[in-house]
Order: structure tokens, then C-alpha cells, then sequence
């Protein structure tokens, strides 16, 4: 659909729409909980032993992206023909690109349209991330630092490519930290657990030790299912509701809140560095 560009009003439309829309509606947050109890998908939250690292998502949590990715997989579905409302996409965003199209559309037509659909939105979302203004959640820059001085060990675990990632490097202000898992170094996308477990190895760290902090309910069922702890912030298009539901111990409006947070969250490291 020529009309419905990355620039174009019709993209924007869409973005202003994404970013209005949450997913506490009718059915979503006990579909949610019904995926939570999949075999391999989550586990059980629990208080654990003192954190000696936080991963963190990217879109939604550090950087304001999730109301584009949304913009963009309509844009994408639309050339094929298929109209999905905005707000029923948002509901997915968070989980592997797979599994959204499973999500929408069911496994055999996933399977038939998800290669190619893929590939499209991985061009028309790197074109767009180079023309259209994109920001940092407040402190998501400082907040490394801060878990450095502290002994914590930081990453990042997302669902995007190294070159994806490579794009927002340019973009943002935030210095990440050295470990950052993609997807292309798993096999299976959230809310399986394995991005959580490779970073959690990469960092040297048991899982039980660690916490994955998110802004979707996919991301708390994949730290669940990983052993580690889930904390979530609302800057995604989720609610409170299906973030808990999900899984998620803490939830804070933002990443500022959590930053702010720091010496209540982690007094052992507090005294260790006093």
C-alpha cells in the first residue's frame, strides 16, 4: 500500500494510535496467564538471593520504539492485503517476530507468509529508524553507570538484530554495556527463556541471580521461565494487570523510577560501595 509509507500520515496515524493503546481488554490478560503455564514458556516468581545482575530489554524499555514497531508491521501486512488494527498488533509486541505472526495469523499461514514478512519488516523498520526521531526513556543512559558503581553487572537481551541494534547505537544517547544478546543468537524468541539464559551466561551469572527488566508480559514470562526475577516498567503498550499476570514481581512507571529506586532495590551493594 503506496499511501501507508514510514513517513507518510498514515504511518504516523498509526503511531499516535499504538502509543494510546494498552491490553487489559477482554480475554488478553487470561490469554496471557493461559500462555504463562505453556511448558517452557514460564515458571513461578520468587524472592531469590541478592541480585548480582540486571539485563534489560531495548524496545519499549530503554527507547520509545514500540508505537514504530507497530507502525511498521502494518505497513508490512498491508501490502499483502491484510488490514489488522493497531492496537490488536501492540498486544504482540515484545515476543519474536515469529510468534507475533503465529499470534495473529496461526502456524501454517505464520510458516507460509513469516520469511518474507520478516525480511520486509526488518528493511522497512531500519529505513525507518534512520529518518524519524527516536528517543531515550529518561536515565536509561545513567542507569548503567549507576549499576556499574554499585557491583551489579549489566546487558541487554532483545529480540533485534545486531544490525537493528547497530542502527539504534547511532540514534540514542545511551552507552550499552558491553554484553548484548540478539536474536540471532538464540533459538527460540521471548517468552521462551533463552534470551535471559544467554545473557545470564555471557554476564557469569546464575539466573536465580538475575533480573530481566521489560516493558511486556513476554518479557516477564521469559524471565520467569529463565529462573530469574521479572521487573517491569509501563512505557510499553501493556497495563499493570497483564504485566502481573505475566509474572512480573515489581513494576515502575519508567525506567527514572527505577533508577530512583536503586539503593531500596540493592542495599548490599549500596553498603559495599559506601
Amino acid at each position: 500500500n503506496a499511501s501507508c509509507s514510514p513517513l507518510s500520515p498514515c504511518m504516523r496515524g498509526l503511531v499516535a494510535a499504538s502509543r494510546s493503546c494498552g491490553i487489559d481488554r477482554g480475554g488478553v490478560a487470561s490469554e496471557i496467564r493461559s500462555r504463562a503455564r505453556d511448558p517452557g514458556v514460564t515458571g513461578t516468581s520468587r524472592m531469590g538471593p541478592n541480585i548480582e545482575a540486571l539485563i534489560f530489554d531495548v524496545d519499549g524499555t530503554l527507547i520509545d520504539t514500540n508505537a514504530v514497531h507497530v507502525a511498521v508491521w502494518c505497513s508490512v501486512l498491508s501490502t499483502i492485503g491484510l488490514a489488522v488494527a493497531p492496537e490488536r498488533i501492540a498486544g504482540e509486541i515484545g515476543q519474536g517476530g515469529d510468534r507475533l505472526l503465529h499470534s495473529l495469523f496461526g502456524p501454517e499461514e505464520a510458516r507460509r507468509l513469516g520469511p518474507a514478512l520478516q525480511g520486509q519488516w526488518a528493511e522497512t523498520y531500519r529505513a525507518h529508524l534512520r529518518t524519524v526521531q527516536i528517543k531515550a526513556f529518561p536515565k536509561s543512559h545513567e542507569i548503567f553507570a549507576a549499576l556499574r558503581a554499585r557491583g551489579v553487572r549489566v546487558a541487554l537481551a532483545t529480540s533485534n538484530s545486531r544490525e537493528l541494534m547497530a542502527v539504534l547505537r547511532e540514534r540514542v544517547r545511551i552507552a550499552f554495556p558491553e554484553v548484548i544478546v540478539t536474536g540471532e543468537d538464540v533459538r527460540a524468541t521471548k517468552p521462551a527463556p533463552d534470551i535471559v539464559l544467554v545473557a545470564a551466561e555471557r554476564l557469569g551469572v546464575e539466573p536465580i541471580r538475575c533480573v530481566y527488566v521489560g516493558d511486556t508480559p513476554y518479557d516477564a514470562m521469559a524471565a520467569t521461565a529463565a529462573g530469574a526475577r521479572a521487573w517491569c516498567v509501563l512505557t510499553g503498550s501493556h497495563s499493570e494487570a497483564a504485566l502481573r499476570a505475566a509474572g512480573a514481581e515489581r513494576i515502575w512507571s519508567d525506567v527514572s523510577a527505577l533508577y530512583a529506586d536503586l539503593d531500596k532495590l540493592l542495599p548490599w551493594a549500596q553498603r559495599s560501595n559506601a
